[in-house]
């Protein structure tokens, strides 16, 4: 589902009691939710608005804050009617791993309007509209492989990734993917991903864009979407992370007004990390 970036930070800023769920289903009530599993989400209301409106006593209260599905390492196919996975506490001792991208000399890309191709749906309805293989992205993409992700295999929270680039244009943007590479077959199934407008960094705002400065570096960061999320995989090939970095991502982005050529000059990424 596309709203589930708001839960975390809904619960750090409200100054109330505060309960979370978040679970592997796409847009629909989770009593009926896909992929699976689903769960008797109308008893749980049901539960949660006795205690609070009629102020009969029960346990809903009790037991962990924020429950959430950790996916373990998928297969990049459309239909997942039942993905790999558990029902974890979520973690109070994520820690951020930072690591650089192995970006030896600046390297250049100019954006093709294909990118995006293989996101899947934005806000699916079921099990049917997931990302494709990402790796026709990835060729369209600036692509980093990060092979030291034995030691980093499991994450919740939100990857950020900060970048030092330069581009071509005045109105620009770019897009971040984080992806799992199976090391056997090469298939590359999307984790998470995010955007930044490039006129919205420096001294800009969504409110008050500004132009992008052509041809010097500055800094850009993009924070990618809420993800919980393990390398396992119960067949035993070796997986990596990987991160793709490109000017365009068509349908999530609207194209800027001219294809923009992005050179990339240094970057890393911010991993939130917790034990399995």
């Amino acid at each position: 589902d596309a709203y589930t970036n708001a839960v975390p930070r809904m619960m750090e800023g409200l100054q109330c009691a505060t309960k979370g769920l978040i679970g592997p289903w796409s847009h629909q009530f989770p009593e009926i939710g896909e992929p699976g599993p689903a769960i008797p989400f109308l008893q749980e209301s049901l539960r949660w608005w006795d205690y609070w409106l009629k102020g009969i006593k029960n346990d809903v209260m009790q037991g962990p804050k924020f429950t959430i599905w950790q996916m373990d390492s998928q297969l990049p196919v459309f239909k997942r009617p039942n993905p790999k996975g558990r029902w974890i506490v979520a973690p109070t001792d994520v820690s951020p791993t930072v690591i650089d991208l192995p970006i030896t000399q600046a390297e250049k890309i100019v954006g093709s309007q294909i990118t995006g191709r293989t996101a899947g749906a934005w806000l699916g309805y079921d099990d049917e509209e997931f990302a494709l293989d990402q790796n026709p992205d990835d060729g369209t993409s600036l692509t980093y492989d990060l092979k030291s992700s034995d030691a980093i295999s499991t994450i919740f929270g939100f990857p950020v990734v900060n970048l030092t680039l330069k581009v071509d244009q005045p109105v620009a943007l770019v897009a971040v993917r984080l992806c799992d590479v199976n090391e056997r077959t090469g298939a590359s199934t999307l984790v998470s991903w995010g955007l930044q407008n490039l006129t919205h960094t420096r001294d800009g705002t969504s409110e008050n864009p500004t132009a992008v400065p052509i041809g010097e570096f500055f800094s850009a960061s993009v924070k990618l979407n809420l993800v919980s999320y393990s390398l396992f995989d119960e067949t035993g090939d070796p997986h990596h992370w990987r991160v793709s970095v490109s000017p365009t991502y068509w349908p999530a982005a609207w194209p800027s007004p001219v294809p923009v050529c992005l050179e990339l000059q240094q970057a890393a990424i911010t991993l939130p990390t917790h034990d399995r």
